[in-house]
């Protein structure tokens, strides 16, 4: 090959690379609705604690948090395993009680979280319930 024709073959290399990369953000666009990915469904667990029964919404590294009580919700974010209510961490007016300070263990089926009214309360993992498949016509 001839040293002139060099750079036609490296910008041409370069081309296709973009051409490839700008292809898969455009497929990968049109397969989710849009450019940002859709949002993560966080992982729902029931809580049994003193003041009364309530669900997390949690998804470890997803920094997002909500719990639901009878009383009302909160949406907060979590940080190092510490919940951020955003000016709500002492409210109990809200959810009927002090909402969650911190993390305190985590594994695939439970949580285990304390705050300002209890202490080591341990939440368990609700699995969502599948659809039963349809029976294919043969």
């Amino acid at each position: 090959m001839r040293v002139e024709f060099i750079p036609y073959v490296v910008l041409g290399a370069i081309g296709m690379a973009v051409l490839y990369v700008v292809g898969n953000i455009l497929i990968g666009a049109l397969h989710n609705g849009g450019l940002i990915p859709p949002p993560t469904k966080l992982d729902r667990y029931e809580c049994v604690a003193p003041a009364g029964s309530f669900s997390m919404h949690y998804l470890h590294g997803t920094g997002r948090v909500q719990i639901k009580s009878p009383s009302g919700s909160l949406d907060g974010s979590v940080s190092q395993n510490q919940f951020d209510w955003s000016g709500f961490a002492n409210d109990r007016n809200v959810l009927g009680f002090a909402p969650p300070a911190e993390v305190v263990f985590e594994d695939a089926t439970s949580l285990r979280i304390s705050g300002p009214d209890w202490k080591n309360v341990v939440c368990t993992k609700m699995v969502e319930p599948t659809r039963p498949q349809q029976p294919t016509a043969q």
